[in-house]
């Protein structure tokens, strides 16, 4: 049935002019992305080519051996790319607490890189985000508050920024179906209009920025991103 939907969702999504989308971190799903992305390949599939970060890594782990063995497993199951939630956020307050230390994520970044895969690491608030630049990943996800300075670093050492804008504006206008309290719409619309203010600041900067659609799941303001396509303004 998941199988099914999917694969009428792939076929909807290429003809709406989407060529690839890349899937970053399907959890249980991933088996179902990794043989969509072979068939779509092969030709047994009307739809995008198709990436796939596999799991996804969360934390907090053990130990930084712990976070390399399950890059090492992602990469063996076939994942195009390694994808990294640095922080765990709360539905309730919309606050972030990072998961990982800055050495965990700098071994996560290394090890990646290591097995020829580029790295995405999720960090919605700034004390997060300024440790993932210090790993140096491929691409950052969601961070807002970010300063001119972070901006350098991110240019000088190559990181890509993808914001986050729509998905939240979708959790604002629909409060009641994804179960928040109606007095959030206040903090939500200071939130959004931080991640405007971030974004714009990273375009004046010259940062390259890349384009995603978000899915949304009642109950949950946790990212699940999805397809993605790139942009550099200006």
């Amino acid at each position: 049935m998941v199988d099914a939907l999917a694969r009428r969702a792939a076929e909807k999504t290429v003809k709406l002019g989407v060529t690839t989308v890349i899937d970053k971190g399907a959890g249980p799903g991933s088996p179902i992305v990794a043989r969509m992305r072979d068939d779509s390949a092969a030709g047994r599939l009307v739809g995008p080519r198709i990436y796939t970060a596999g799991r996804g890594i969360s934390g907090p782990v053990p130990s930084i051996a712990h976070i390399q063995a399950e890059i090492q497993q992602n990469v063996a199951e076939g994942a195009d790319l390694i994808k990294v939630y640095a922080d765990t956020c709360s539905d309730d307050t919309l606050t972030c607490t990072a998961s990982f230390t800055l050495e965990e994520l700098t071994a996560a970044v290394d090890e990646a890189h290591l097995l020829g895969k580029p790295i995405a690491v999720h960090a919605y608030h700034a004390d997060t985000a300024r440790l993932v630049i210090m790993a140096g990943p491929d691409a950052m996800e969601h961070p807002e508050g970010l300063d001119t300075i972070d901006f350098m670093d991110m240019i000088a050492l190559g990181i890509t920024y993808v914001p986050t804008i729509d998905h939240n504006r979708y959790y604002r206008d629909n409060l009641g179906y994804f179960e928040y309290d109606l007095e959030m719409r206040a903090e939500f619309d200071a939130y959004i209009a931080l991640n405007l203010a971030t974004t714009n600041l990273a375009h004046l900067a010259g940062v390259e920025l890349r384009w995603a659609r978000t899915r949304c799941s009642p109950g949950s303001a946790r990212t699940r991103a999805s397809s993605s396509g790139s942009s550099r303004p200006g």
